[in-house]
């Protein structure tokens, strides 16, 4: 599903928006599935998450959000409504949300509470004065996984990955996560970057069923890229590396086009070096296999 939004704002005009609406379509068939729906203003952080945007360049009102049920687009969390929530990720029908500082997961279907931090599975090391929320480092938490960060009260911190409906431990995550999650297009894996040290890259390849999958060290600079249901297409340094998904062994490494997206059936979105130009590369029987 693609949530598309439009507004009245002018840019020729210079006129801001006053209105915006949300439209659900889905990806196969291009078919509506909800709305249009009004909301507050644009994206604000992941998901169906929505806020107005300040309408001076300096402002310390901050912006209150809204949350949207993936199936039908109605508004399931509104921190304008009461001041003790906070609303912090959503997706897959999935919402997370703080409630006077602990953090709860909701269907946000049915509204039901799934988990919430007190009762959560807890990395090693922690205990219960530790507490947890959403990594706020963008484009890291993806489809059923979610990166939590565990704080003391002194400050230390750990960053843990968990399934996000369940709220089950994956595993730990070294150093601070770097913005380049990729996710196989209908496994629902992921595979996320982090910096323990500098000039230090783990990778780290996670099932939100199976917890992780492999971590890899990876010296030099390194861009994580796309991901099919078999191969992590990434670039280290001026090569690009192609990796079995499943165990992290390398496959290729040189000077080839890296895939800027793999769609489900294998087809691949290939860089032209023109920025409006990408040339599609559709899969062979032995390419599948």
């Amino acid at each position: 599903m693609i949530v598309v939004l439009d507004s009245d704002a002018q840019v020729a005009g210079g006129r801001l928006a006053t209105h915006t609406v949300a439209t659900a379509f889905r990806t196969d068939t291009g078919k509506q599935v909800w709305g249009p729906v009004e909301v507050p203003g644009p994206i604000q952080g992941l998901g169906l998450i929505f806020a107005d945007t300040p309408k001076a360049i300096v402002s310390v009102d901050a912006a209150s959000r809204v949350m949207l049920n993936a199936s039908d687009g109605s508004v399931v969390a509104d921190e304008s409504t009461t001041g003790d929530v906070q609303i912090d990720y959503e997706s897959n029908g999935v919402g997370l949300i703080r409630i006077d500082g602990e953090l709860q997961a909701m269907d946000t279907r049915t509204s039901l509470t799934l988990w919430n931090s007190t009762s959560l599975p807890r990395p090693d090391g922690t205990d219960s004065t530790w507490s947890a929320g959403v990594d706020e480092t963008v484009e890291t938490s993806r489809g059923d996984v979610v990166f939590l960060r565990w704080t003391a009260p002194d400050g230390e911190w750990v960053t843990a990955a968990h399934n996000a409906r369940t709220g089950n431990f994956l595993g730990s995550i070294p150093g601070g996560l770097i913005p380049a999650t990729v996710e196989s297009p209908s496994r629902n894996r992921i595979v996320e970057a982090s910096m323990p040290a500098p000039a230090t890259t783990i990778l780290t390849a996670l099932d939100p069923d199976e917890g992780i999958l492999w971590a890899k060290n990876v010296s030099g600079t390194v861009t994580l890229e796309s991901a099919s249901d078999n191969k992590l297409y990434l670039r280290n340094g001026a090569q690009g590396v192609a990796l079995t998904l499943d165990s992290g062994d390398e496959l290729a490494r040189g000077d080839f086009a890296v895939p800027r997206a793999v769609l489900a059936d294998g087809t691949a979105i290939l860089p032209t070096g023109n920025q409006s130009k990408y040339l599609l590369a559709r899969p062979t029987p032995k390419d599948r296999q």
